[in-house]
């Protein structure tokens, strides 16, 4: 049955909302729909999103004394997307001057043997002199040090985009790429690019099962993250 009509409404002349039989809730436009106000999903949104930026969730830690956090969302390690941007936001360490740190899940387990092969340059404002966050050429890195001298006083912080390539593949090592921005003093703005593989041939070539973010101390020694928010995103396959 085909109806035509230039207004739908509910069952009263001034109803906002149209309820579809539950045994079959579902419409198909064939044409552009355009949506003029707001529009709330209870449910799944399906259909050709290749190439879309998804948002897959969100993690947050407030006050807290662990030294790391966990991103093992299924959906962004088994395939589904083709690249994985981790989002972090509002890291407030609870050390001053501290490091930023992340690891690989391989074979079911945080690897934190010495073969994260990866070299950090951070920039700051002092005659844009350079740091050496972290550089392990020759795999003896337990880590990759994304940045350090992290600012812990009152409205100092730290974000940064983590990206990684092709999360599933079981052939090549995959590639991870970092962009740091921070405050380090009220006269130093701090920033900068990084980029590493994990290189142990067994372990490095599997699929990445999660990545671990941490804080650690000037000396290398665990500290706690104190306040972070992570987002997390994932581009379809093409």
């Amino acid at each position: 049955m085909t109806v035509k009509t230039e207004a739908l409404r509910g069952l009263t002349g001034s109803a906002d909302s149209i309820q579809l039989h539950t045994s079959n809730q579902s419409v198909t436009f064939p044409g552009n729909v355009t949506v003029t106000g707001t529009t709330t999903l209870n449910g799944t949104v399906t259909g050709d999103n290749a190439g879309a930026l998804v948002f897959v969730g969100e993690q947050t830690l407030s006050g807290s004394t662990d030294t790391t956090i966990n991103v093992e969302d299924t959906a962004l390690f088994d395939g589904t997307y083709d690249q994985v941007l981790i989002r972090i936001t509002d890291h407030h360490p609870n050390t001053d001057e501290s490091q930023f740190i992340a690891r690989g899940k391989y074979g079911g387990s945080y690897q934190t043997t010495s073969h994260y092969v990866h070299t950090s340059n951070i920039f700051y404002e002092d005659s844009y002199d350079q740091i050496t966050a972290g550089s392990n050429r020759d795999g003896s890195g337990q880590a990759f040090q994304i940045c350090k001298q992290i600012g812990n006083a009152a409205g100092e912080s730290f974000s940064c985009d983590f990206w990684i390539d092709s999360p599933a593949d079981t052939v090549n090592f995959k590639l991870f790429r970092w962009y740091p921005t921070y405050i380090r003093t009220s006269v130093q703005a701090m920033g900068g690019f990084g980029h590493g593989f994990y290189s142990n041939s067994t372990t490095g070539q599997g699929a990445l099962q999660g990545v671990q973010f941490g804080s650690w101390d000037s000396s290398a020694s665990a500290a706690q993250l104190k306040d972070i928010k992570i987002r997390k995103y994932g581009f379809k396959k093409s």
